[in-house]
């Protein structure tokens, strides 16, 4: 045997034990879950976790210790997906931030929106109207229950910024994109959600500090595992926790999957809810677009749901 093929079982032997680690370390996750439910007590327990990374890397090398805090984190983390599917799986009566608000199909009803805008809305969504001073005034109007829905236009599907500052912490959900004639998006909101499941894209919101490297890939694997596979990213910096000491980064990413409601993705979207400091699921929209795709009569019209809620 010469050296390389030594190293070689070397390694196969390790990855042996690795494989013998991992899937007794999962098994002891899903007894470890069941106790937890039956004592009532949370899954993330953040101090623990960090008192035995701590633990386990604190007299190894620099070059390693960041890579066994990688692979431990990674570890710890696919440990509590483990945890929360079993709470998903075996609490029938656990609901997710949004679930209580869903609803199966759009109810008629009419629509608060900008004057300026009233003619192209009703036209587009095929509902009354009730004229605002603006879109800032249609929100805390629908919030109050003077009507079923608002609505406002923007030119584009990520023209949202302005959107995103005025409803991330309403009790409000932008429930269908329509096309007008002039070739802009209204987007239509109300109190509730709508479950339109046909649509294969789901778009989500959330806090993360990013105190520790790679915090924020390990809130993407948390998806990737729920086979929400990425197709768009963006972070930005903000203050939405009245936090002025520290910035906050707001991450929106969208996600092809086949169903909100599917058991990975409420896994997922339950694990996320429960470990970072804001979450919002922002909903889903048919993967497939085209500026004509929006500007089909109405009964054509490009479905899609948005959904916002906090974690206090």
């Amino acid at each position: 045997m010469n050296q390389m093929q030594l190293i070689l079982q070397i390694i196969a032997s390790c990855d042996e034990a690795l494989r013998d680690a991992f899937l007794r370390r999962m098994d002891a996750a899903v007894l470890i879950a069941k106790n937890k439910m039956e004592q009532g007590d949370a899954i993330f327990n953040p101090a623990q976790e960090e008192a035995v990374l701590r633990q386990i890397t604190f007299d190894l090398a620099p070059d390693l210790r960041l890579r066994a805090e990688s692979l431990w984190r990674n570890l710890t983390r696919m440990n509590r997906g483990r945890q929360y599917r079993y709470f998903i799986t075996n609490a029938p009566d656990l609901k997710l931030i949004h679930e209580p608000d869903m609803l199966k199909a759009m109810p008629a009803g009419k629509i608060l929106c900008a004057a300026r805008d009233a003619a192209a809305i009703e036209a587009a969504c095929g509902m009354p109207t009730v004229p605002c001073d603006s879109s800032y005034d249609a929100i805390p109007r629908l919030l109050e229950g003077e009507a079923e829905y608002a609505a406002l236009c923007v030119d584009q599907l990520y023209d949202t910024q302005a959107l995103y500052s005025m409803i991330y912490n309403k009790h409000m959900y932008i429930n269908n994109i329509y096309g007008t004639e002039d070739g802009r998006l209204v987007i239509l909101m109300s109190r509730n959600i709508i479950n339109a499941e046909e649509n294969s894209i789901v778009s989500v919101a959330f806090a993360i500090r990013m105190d520790q490297p790679g915090d924020l890939a390990q809130t993407l694997s948390i998806m990737a595992e729920a086979k929400m596979n990425l197709e768009y990213l963006q972070v930005k910096t903000n203050d939405i926790a009245a936090d002025d000491s520290r910035n906050i980064n707001i991450v929106f990413a969208e996600m092809s999957v086949s169903s909100l409601t599917a058991t990975d993705v409420r896994t997922a979207l339950l694990q996320m809810e429960q470990e970072l400091p804001f979450f919002r699921v922002m909903g889903y929209r048919v993967s497939v677009y085209t500026s004509h795709t929006y500007n089909q009569p109405r009964g054509n019209s490009l479905g899609a749901v948005f959904l916002f809620s906090v974690k206090e």
